[in-house]
């Protein structure tokens, strides 16, 4: 790590544990992970109340769906929330509502990580769909570190992959599992072009980077199925 990498954690972590820290932090002060995790999730939290970053969409505004619908996902009892996971519970009820609403028959997803997210697809599709889901290989592969920002991202990005599966997925361990595919790759390069104008659904989350993040959104756009009005990516 460099002296300026070094710096820049030190002003998050500095930052977040004065303006995220509180008294039930405390709790987790034996934890260093957690400890983190929690002010973090303060600071999120407190972003989203001042309206800062992206615009929040309500789903009933791009979804048409006016009775309750029931969804399904993985074994919540033992979800860790305290965790490292790259997609908190909101984006979890979030991403399974849209596949429920949608029923997309080809699901594409960037950063396997866990497989929780490629696991709650699995669940709320039809039956015959397809979900596939890409991530670097298991021995790690090239994080495309080309510029200062990537560099920096790619600090985050290495943790996780540290943190993700790399043996058993959690789709793997329910039946609707069967419906994924395990890609492996770099999506700054992988080839897809078979997928053209065959994706109903399309989820990018994979580096931290803007490079990364408008090369996989280009991606998406180019593969969703173009004669669906209701293509999500």
């Amino acid at each position: 790590m460099t002296l300026q990498n070094f710096q820049r954690l030190a002003f998050v972590l500095i930052r977040n544990c004065l303006f995220g820290g509180n008294i039930a932090s405390l709790r987790f002060i034996l934890s260093p992970r957690k400890f983190a995790t929690y002010q973090q999730a303060c600071m999120d939290l407190w972003a989203v109340y001042c309206d800062i970053g992206l615009p929040s969409v309500s789903l009933s505004r791009f979804l048409n769906y006016k009775e309750d619908i029931k969804i399904g996902l993985w074994n919540i009892k033992t979800l860790d929330i305290m965790g490292s996971s790259t997609a908190n519970m909101k984006d979890r009820l979030i991403f399974a509502t849209i596949a429920k609403v949608t029923k997309p028959k080809v699901v594409f997803e960037i950063g396997t990580f866990r497989g929780e997210s490629a696991a709650n697809f699995a669940l709320n599709t039809p039956e015959d769909a397809k979900i596939y889901t890409l991530d670097l290989p298991p021995s790690g592969g090239e994080l495309t570190p080309h510029n200062n920002s990537q560099k920096q991202s790619n600090i985050i990005d290495r943790q996780i992959i540290k943190q993700r599966c790399t043996e058993i997925y959690v789709y793997e361990s329910i039946e609707e599992g069967k419906k994924v595919v395990q890609l492996y790759g770099n999506s700054f390069d992988f080839d897809f072009r078979p997928y053209y104008n065959k994706i109903d659904l399309f989820l990018v989350d994979g580096a931290h980077n803007y490079a990364a993040v408008v090369k996989d959104t280009n991606n998406a756009l180019s593969v969703c199925d173009t004669k669906k009005p209701d293509k999500l990516s």
